[in-house]
């Protein structure tokens, strides 16, 4: 139908009447010789994307449906075809004078048109969205077939590869490999031949997707195409051999070097995959995310069929070696040169986690060469992270990876990924990630793979026990926590870079559930920081020290924008408490004035989660007290100096905290009255006597922390509990007029009469008050306050300082840490509670918003394919220039807006961080 006769083959097939404008028009049949130029003319991937530009392809999906389909059910059995040739890439030998054919070129071209105009099929621009993908990729497909009886079928008509080399897939767990037996023991026999003649049958052959996504695979273990040449065997066109030396594979077997234009074209497999794999998800509503199977993706990462307890019936296309060969090629080239980590992401991250009946919340759940700056690293390590939710592991990819456990391969493990967290946070946290666009104009992400370095850490720590429990002892476990808070003091101030905030926070919560020993040591070994990151960060002190400091000063600093992750940061402070000793005065200061600020009234009646930080806070105390109460004569002090708040929250009411808001509030406007008319605000209003209104600032909240303790200094106690009650007296008997103060405190004295309303329409009540302040762990910290607090007061008071300073940083005197370095209350405490340490639980929601941070990162590095999608998983902001960004959980690239559903997710996670 088309001559391409040209000068310009390329001119030609942009020409009106020519090449792509065809598309559009009439049917074409999948025999005419038009389609050849789609796998055999175009040179690079920036030339597809300029030839195959976008309005035609979307007047092709309108118009003329059928051709779109044409063309890939062409490019996809053209791959398939070359996959048959023994040769592949080389092609077979050529009659003399005959066109000699670039086999290699042939199949980038299918990779790369595949990779422009898939898009435009999964994705909801024509008028039936699915119908068009449904027709395609997934009918039923019979095909006629002419062979012996007694041949085996293969898959794909293709020859069946060849295993990995003798001395690889060496994960062995400890017990018998019982899948092996099994599938032995279960296994059809095959009949005998009955006859040499040749039959005709229809055989059913797996859809379109499935046999795409097989040969994808197969390509991307090519000897010539995509691995050294030097692997070829005899056996056919694929051979399963890791590409790089790690897991499964000993450095003691050198690879052969693995040239550029190999890694390039390995590059294009990956990135055609993990297009497959996110789309359908990015075109996923999030509130449907959680239940919607991803058949792309379960095609490849499904349970492999009959491996005992991995879901066989779900599915599962791969067999156990080539699972195998791909994890750990995965693996040990993410962690040696960050080029896979967004398919590595996207194969580990669960859909849907575990059903809520089965979740229980308080449960106790328990040398790789230096990374270098190339864009195949980290495309094979988004392939992995998808698949990186904490879940148990329900695909065939987090199966194997849960059954490493030497210590080798936990080593190498451990060194990738704190070379890949060096390499992303040690420098700039603005460092940009490589070129995932592949020349086709691609957008760089805003930290180099350390979001998808950070969820397949979390995979393997969530998934593999053995791992989690060896890395809790290691010495460089220090290091891993360190980082984990670096990323949150880094990228606190960017809105660009709150995933990745949220991500370190949640990883750093479940690494700090370890109660063992050798983690305590590491705990309170002094904390060890890059020079760059010890002159920003540099606290003196131990490990802990560094982690409470800096959870509270991003607490403290962040205005509100990290209240979600309030819990996930109290509850890693309370998950070190029992193991903690000899903690600093500026950290136990830090501790006692976020404790001052989540107990004042003014925050623990904002929100119906607010208190139980405070419960997660009491917590953290009790568990010094029980636990290292002599090793921790700093804290116990600072604790002493705010005795008040404690006092105030056994009896604490509503009418009560409700009364000391509005007396803030009111106090607020005489200063601000006093400061307009020029007279010293100081003089009407107390210090630290604020709304303490969330987010709290550092000093908020601290009201009445030691009110009148010089005062009170030399009265009996007996007097003293006879002022509590009095004041106790006073704050029941208010009435309900009392109750009659807006929320967010901007409300004007005409709106007074209303009930209080918190931040977002919580409504508090007497009732629910009650419920929790019942429930406060109280106990063992009156006890101590009733013994320790009288000898400190008793001390000679040219020894001490004023108790009345509870907001001061300064160390304790040396005669009060003499005092309670020797301190004990054997005797007098009740039984100490075993500690409860929590890791982060799973929910939809975060399953859903963690999916969008891997997804969201594949969308931005391949955003030139991907920009025609109508993305519905996150919100995509339109920036100047006409370049997109993700809003909301992604954070913002040019100002976009947060997604309407992050508000909720974060409330569910406010609920379900821990309990």
């Amino acid at each position: 139908m088309v001559r391409m006769s040209g000068q310009d083959p390329k001119l030609e097939f942009r020409k009106p009447g020519q090449g792509v404008s065809l598309l559009s028009g009439p049917a074409i049949p999948a025999t005419d010789p038009y389609w050849t130029p789609f796998y055999t003319l175009f040179d690079s991937p920036t030339e597809v994307h300029t030839l195959l530009d976008s309005s035609t392809l979307l007047l092709t999906v309108q118009q003329s449906p059928v051709n779109l389909a044409t063309l890939i059910t062409v490019l996809c059995d053209h791959l398939f075809d070359l996959l048959s040739i023994p040769s592949f890439p080389h092609p077979p030998p050529t009659p003399r004078g005959a066109e000699q054919r670039d086999l290699a070129k042939e199949a980038l071209n299918c990779l790369r048109v595949l990779s422009r105009v898939v898009p435009f099929v999964l994705g909801p621009q024509s008028t039936e969205p699915g119908e068009l993908e449904e027709a395609i990729f997934w009918r039923s497909e019979k095909i006629r077939v002419e062979r012996p009886v007694s041949e085996e079928r293969t898959r794909n008509s293709t020859e069946a590869p060849r295993e990995a080399e003798e001395g690889q897939f060496v994960i062995d767990d400890e017990e018998e490999d019982e899948e092996d037996e099994e599938n032995e023991a279960t296994a059809t026999p095959k009949p005998a031949a009955e006859s040499s003649q040749p039959t005709e049958e229809w055989e059913e052959i797996p859809p379109l997707a499935e046999r795409l996504l097989a040969a994808l695979v197969d390509l991307a273990f090519v000897p010539g195409f995509t691995v050294a040449e030097e692997c070829r065997t005899q056996d056919g066109a694929v051979v399963y051999v890791i590409w790089e030396p790690g897991i499964a594979h000993s450095p003691s077997s050198p690879l052969p070097p693995t040239p550029s234009s190999l890694l390039s074209a390995r590059l294009e497999v990956l990135r055609l995959l993990a297009i497959l794999l996110s789309l359908p998800s990015l075109l996923t509503p999030p509130h449907a995310f959680p239940s919607l199977p991803n058949r792309w993706r379960e095609v490849l990462v499904g349970p492999v069929p009959g491996i005992a307890g991995a879901g066989a019936a779900a599915g599962g296309r791969l067999e156990r070696k080539v699972v195998l060969c791909l994890l750990c090629s995965l693996l040990n080239t993410a962690l040696g040169k960050p080029s896979c980590l967004q398919v590595l992401s996207a194969l580990l991250v669960e859909h849907a986690p575990a059903p809520e009946s089965s979740v229980d919340p308080s449960s106790t759940s328990t040398t790789a060469p230096t990374p270098g700056p190339s864009p195949f690293v980290e495309q094979s390590a988004t392939m992995g992270s998808s698949s990186s939710a904490p879940s148990p592991p329900s695909n065939a990819f987090a199966f194997y990876l849960a059954k490493l456990h030497r210590s080798s391969d936990f080593d190498f493990l451990l060194s990738g990924f704190l070379a890949l967290l060096d390499r992303g946070l040690g420098g700039s946290a603005a460092a940009p990630l490589a070129n995932l666009g592949l020349g086709v104009g691609g957008t760089t992400g805003a930290a180099t793979g350390t979001v998808e370095t950070l969820v397949v850490l979390w995979r393997v720590v969530e998934g593999n026990a053995k791992f989690a429990s060896w890395l809790a002892e290691q010495e460089r476990v220090g290091e891993v926590l360190a980082w984990l808070v670096v990323a949150g003091l880094e990228g606190k101030d960017d809105e660009t870079q709150l995933g990745l905030v949220r991500l370190a926070a949640f990883l750093l919560q479940s690494l700090t559930a370890d109660q063992s020993p050798a983690f305590a040591a590491r705990l309170n070994a002094p904390v060890e920081l890059k020079p760059s990151l010890r002159s920003k960060y540099g606290v003196p002190g131990s490990l802990a020290d560094f982690i409470i400091i800096s959870l509270c000063t991003l607490i403290f600093t962040t205005s509100g924008r990290l209240s979600a992750l309030y819990p996930a940061y109290v509850l890693t402070i309370d998950n070190i408490s029992p193991l903690i000793k000899h903690l600093s005065a500026v950290a136990s200061t830090r501790l006692t004035k976020l404790f001052l600020a989540f107990a004042a009234p003014g925050f623990l009646l904002m929100e119906e989660g607010n208190p139980r930080l405070i419960y997660y806070l009491l917590e953290t105390f009790n568990n010094v007290i029980h636990f290292q109460l002599s090793d921790n004569p700093e804290l116990v002090y600072a604790l002493i100096r705010s005795h008040a708040r404690f006092d105030q929250l056994s009896t604490f009411t509503l009418a009560g905290g409700v009364a000391e808001v509005r007396r803030a509030r009111q106090e607020k406007k005489a200063a601000a009255a006093a400061a307009a008319s020029g007279s010293n605000p100081l003089s009407t209003i107390t210090e630290g006597r604020t709304a303490s209104t969330p987010p709290p600032k550092e000093g908020e909240g601290e009201e009445g922390g030691e009110e009148g303790e010089d005062g009170e200094k030399e009265v009996s106690e007996k007097a003293r509990g006879k002022m509590r009650a009095r004041r106790t007296d006073s704050v029941s008997s208010l009435s309900v007029a009392d109750l009659s103060l807006g929320g967010n405190g901007a409300q004007s004295s005409a709106e007074e009469g209303q009930p209080f309303v918190g931040k977002n329409g919580f409504v508090p009540t007497e009732g629910w008050v009650a419920s929790w302040r019942g429930g406060l762990p109280l106990d063992s910290i009156h006890i101590m306050l009733a013994e320790l607090r009288p000898l400190v007061l008793d001390l000679p008071s040219s020894t001490t300082t004023p108790l009345s300073s509870s907001t001061s940083s300064a160390s304790a005197p040396t005669s009060a840490i003499s005092l309670l370095s020797s301190a004990s209350l054997s005797g007098l405490l009740p039984p100490a509670p075993p500690p409860h340490p929590r890791k982060f639980l799973a929910s939809p929601q975060s399953v859903t918003w963690l999916a969008s941070l891997i997804y969201g990162n594949i969308y931005l590095s391949n955003l030139e394919l991907l920009r025609e999608v109508e993305v519905r998983l996150f919100g995509v902001a339109q920036g100047g220039g006409g370049r997109r960004g993700l809003g909301g959980l992604m954070g913002g690239m040019q100002g976009g807006n947060p997604l309407e559903f992050v508000s909720g997710a974060a409330r569910e996670l406010l609920g379900r961080v821990g309990r």
